[in-house]
């Protein structure tokens, strides 16, 4: 059942899909279309759930479900099949977890994780820059743990981190 994403309490799950690019505003409209339409029939358990989506920075695919809302494997599975099939709509990867957006919300970088660990080891960005952690899983974590510095990150056990005080 589809809420607005406002709505949604802070408890709230999140799935976070990250496009490889900036997705233009005719497929904003698609997606969000789509995600309309995926979450009037969403059923876990055979029980409603109660979802939204939204779009952040033209180019983050934010799915949530209301934390009371107990949504099973197959569940996520339907959820994973609906992005999929977004996926190949748009010729456009959003399930890509090989590569990384670095910098602030107005002004961001994406590259791989490969290059992204040469860029710190080469001291052309600091380990303290911000990274989207998309491994949240809270609608109120997109707030205040969304962006993290690099060194903070799950990332962090990959870079070699030589000085954390190097400015990009």
């Amino acid at each position: 059942m589809k809420v607005s994403f406002e709505d949604l309490s802070p408890e709230s799950i999140v799935w976070i899909y990250q496009a490889e690019r900036v997705l233009n505003n005719e497929e904003q409209k698609t997606v969000m279309a789509r995600m309309d339409d995926f979450f009037s029939s969403w059923q876990s358990h055979n029980e409603d759930v109660e979802a939204a989506g939204k779009i952040f920075y033209d180019r983050f695919v934010v799915i949530g479900a209301e934390s009371g809302e107990h949504v099973s494997g197959c569940g996520i599975d339907k959820s994973i099949h609906f992005i999929k099939e977004l996926e190949k709509e748009l010729n456009i990867k959003l399930m890509d977890r090989s590569f990384v957006i670095y910098g602030t919300e107005k002004e961001f970088s994406q590259t791989t994780l490969q290059e992204i660990k040469k860029l710190v080891s080469e001291e052309k960005v600091s380990s303290d820059i911000k990274i989207f952690n998309n491994t949240i899983t809270k609608k109120k974590e997109l707030e205040n743990k969304w962006q993290i510095p690099l060194k903070e990150s799950w990332l962090s056990k990959y870079i070699p981190i030589k000085n954390n005080n190097s400015h990009k």
